[in-house]
């Protein structure tokens, strides 16, 4: 709550009257619960339970004072508590106190919102839609803080001297501007502390006040485009209804950045590549809130190469001192904590190495997840080794303990995927873990980008692999090919040609072609959506496509040669025709996929399946348009050239497998879905259904989402993984160094 003499008064009136229907409750031996007081109350249980659980908090210092469109909500409570206790409910009186209580900032909101109310204005499209993204972001903010257990049993209170008892929107509101760096080590909670900042101000978001929306930095690759374009561009990405257009080509989403109603909440300055820090604290807004999370390291580098960020307050993170732990620990689960944090050890020497160990709300978390039965292991591994000790057996010991247990109902939410990895036998546990460290190798790997991208994953295939697989795959489409002309040619009426054998040289050199581009194709293009591009194309498109088409024409020049030099005159006028009729069919599905198609904008894509999504789309479109230039430029070829409608069906239906083989392999959906998924499955590192594990990874906390991409929720975890030491603070700061975008 603000720390306003009113707002005390009003915290211990509704307590007190909370006491007083809680023990008329239990004197009537009925059943007592904030969430059966929200229901009753006419609220959701969940969202009206938790708000009590905020404003009434046992701690007056991390207390929360109710918003001014929540006023209806409490009064409905007190409302219930008034009849369970048998007082009268004096409407008046509440409101007035729960008024007085306000911040004057927000008493001048809502005498706005309800004159806005009371005279039919505010209907403005801007207000609505600021209105509506305000709901779907408070909805996305409470799940992604359950998802993260942050509130299990309270946030931990990690702001240090410079924010005392952890008030985080008082922290914010201290701010001359509403411009803050939060500042702290890997591990220190500054992401998590930027969440529950935005939560806090979108639930007393009141009317004109922008609506705080998180944003991982390492999703902005390109800070040339500006960051008013990259925050537009992510907003209509993640929420569709932001992407229609007002005032000409402007959108939605752009007019609320340009007209203030965004609040950016930048996570992660020290995870861009280190070239880039600095050109994105020259592009950061020079006035207006923003709240950027930083290490100091990284923070400090990029001030130093492009100046300070005009009028900001920085904010350092400190660490949780023994009195939290204390009182945290043990509400945290049922287990015993009192031998590691309990009054009484303060003088052994393994508990106070346990207690260094955990300083960081990272390392606490993991002490929570990984001895939640038993907490006194950790005394004997402070004994051998010490706090450092302490620190790499609860990095080593997380995977298994998160995939010893099903997914909370909170992480279920966040699921996209239909399977879980709850491993429940040894065999379980050897397996998944053993895929989680193929997934830190590929985190690492320089061919993946440092990130975990499903189109990314086909540069780490080996090339035999590679090569294996495109060949095999165009072996057996040149073998169903020709066995299709076959049919074709049998079917009007010439049983005596043998059209099968006659193709086998064309299908042998097919997979030598194919094998070939295997072995030097290394990198996979990104994913593709449907999208039309005409304008101020043609001309570029025209002349490439003219390019296109005389490299397809002496594709079979080998097979040309063959055929002259063994004097097989039938096998090389049809090599002929087909090399010119190809020509045109692959030129023709060049110009109209550079007409229809787009490459993504990685740094806009909300998630992976959305990429997914788009790519599958892609992949649709790839293969109607090949079949559509394969069928009419080949058949239009074949039909001039043999004037017989037996050979040039004959020909499409020996070229349309094959050309559909080699649009499939063009797009980034077909090469994951041909080569990069069955390598991993086959090899067994990783499960064949890839995408679904990377979720199940991320609803456990072992990676962490960022737009379209994984990468892992800890680099200290990453490197536990990767070689068994957990890395100092200076390679952590080196590792956000590395080039590791999305794109």
């Amino acid at each position: 709550m603000e720390k306003s003499a009113k707002a005390r008064v009003l915290w211990e009136e509704l307590r007190a009257l909370e006491e007083r229907a809680m023990t008329a409750r239990f004197g009537g031996r009925k059943p007592y619960s904030r969430r059966k007081v929200a229901v009753e109350a006419g609220g959701d249980p969940k969202t009206l339970g938790n708000g009590l659980n905020r404003w009434l908090s046992d701690d007056w210092g991390t207390a929360t004072t109710p918003a001014p469109q929540s006023e209806a909500q409490l009064l409905a409570v007190v409302e219930v508590w008034c009849r369970w206790s048998g007082e009268a409910f004096v409407r008046g009186r509440w409101a007035t106190l729960l008024d007085e209580a306000q911040p004057v900032g927000a008493r001048a909101a809502a005498e706005r919102a309800r004159a806005s109310a009371s005279t039919g204005t505010g209907a403005d499209p801007l207000d609505r839609a600021v209105e509506d993204l305000a709901g779907v972001v408070r909805a996305e903010l409470r799940d992604e803080l359950d998802g993260l257990q942050v509130n299990r049993p309270y946030p931990l209170h990690v702001c240090g001297r410079a924010a005392p008892k952890d008030d985080v929107l008082g922290m914010y509101r201290r701010t001359p501007a509403g411009r803050l760096v939060i500042l702290g080590e890997p591990g220190s909670g500054k992401s998590v502390l930027a969440l529950r900042l935005a939560q806090r101000l979108i639930e007393d978001h009141g009317p004109g006040a922008p609506v705080p929306v998180v944003l991982a930095l390492r999703t902005w690759h390109e800070p040339s485009i500006g960051w008013r374009q990259w925050v537009a561009d992510t907003l209509a990405e993640r929420y569709p209804t932001l992407r229609r257009q007002r005032n000409g080509d402007i959108t939605l989403a752009r007019e609320l950045v340009d007209r203030d109603r965004i609040l950016p909440v930048l996570d992660g300055l020290d995870e861009l590549p280190a070239q880039l820090r600095a050109t994105v604290v020259k592009q950061l807004p020079g006035d207006g809130p923003v709240v950027v999370t930083s290490t100091a390291e990284g923070y400090t580098a990029a001030v130093e190469a492009a100046g300070p960020i005009p009028a900001v307050t920085e904010i350092p993170l400190g660490e949780v001192d023994d009195r939290e732990l204390a009182r945290y620990l043990p509400r945290s689960s049922r287990a015993d904590w009192s031998p590691v944090v309990g009054p009484s050890v303060s003088r052994d020497p393994a508990a106070a190495a346990v207690r260094e160990a955990l300083r960081s709300p990272l390392m606490i978390a993991l002490a929570r997840d990984v001895h939640r039965a038993d907490p006194s292991g950790l005394l004997k591994v402070a004994a051998d080794g010490g706090s450092a000790a302490v620190k790499h057996h609860l990095l080593d010991a997380f995977v298994p303990a998160v995939y010893s247990e099903e997914l909370r109902e909170p992480q279920k939410k966040r699921r996209r995927g239909s399977r879980e990895w709850h491993t429940r036998d040894e065999e379980d546990r050897e397996t998944t873990r053993r895929y989680v460290r193929v997934l830190a190798g590929l985190a690492a790997d320089e061919r993946s980008g440092g990130v975990l991208a499903w189109w990314r994953l086909y540069a780490t295939v080996p090339r035999g692999f590679r090569a294996l697989a495109i060949g095999a795959l165009y072996l057996f489409t040149g073998l169903v090919a020709a066995a299709l002309a076959q049919v074709v040619f049998s079917w009007t009426g010439d049983s005596g040609t043998n059209v099968l054998l006659g193709s086998l040289p064309v299908v042998a050199v097919a997979a030598a072609i194919g094998a070939h581009r295997g072995l030097g194709d290394t990198a996979s293009p990104a994913p593709a959506h449907v999208r039309l591009r005409f304008r101020g194309r043609t001309a570029k498109v025209l002349r490439e496509s003219l390019m296109v088409f005389l490299l397809a024409k002496i594709s079979l020049f080998l097979v040309k040669a063959v055929a002259t030099a063994t004097g097989q005159r039938a096998v090389l006028a049809m090599a002929v025709v087909i090399s010119w009729g190809l020509g045109l069919a692959i030129a023709g599905s060049y110009m109209l996929r550079q007409f229809l198609e787009a490459p993504l904008r990685l740094e806009a894509v909300p998630s992976t399946p959305a990429t997914l999504a788009a790519a599958r789309h892609s992949l649709f479109l790839t293969s109607g348009i090949a079949l559509f230039s394969t069928a009419l430029g080949l058949g239009v070829v074949a039909g001039a050239a043999f004037h017989s409608a037996r050979w040039t069906s004959a020909v499409v239906a020996f070229a349309v497998p094959l050309r559909l083989a080699t649009a499939v392999l063009s797009t980034a959906y077909g090469r994951f879905c041909l080569v990069t998924r069955p390598y991993f499955a086959l090899t067994g590192r990783l499960p064949w259904p890839l995408v679904d594990f990377l979720d199940d990874a991320a609803c456990r906390g072992v990676l962490r989402p960022i737009g379209p991409v994984y990468v892992f929720h800890h680099d200290l975890l990453l490197r536990v993984l990767l070689d068994g030491s957990p890395p100092s603070r200076s390679d952590a700061a080196g590792r956000g160094a590395a080039p590791n975008g999305p794109a």
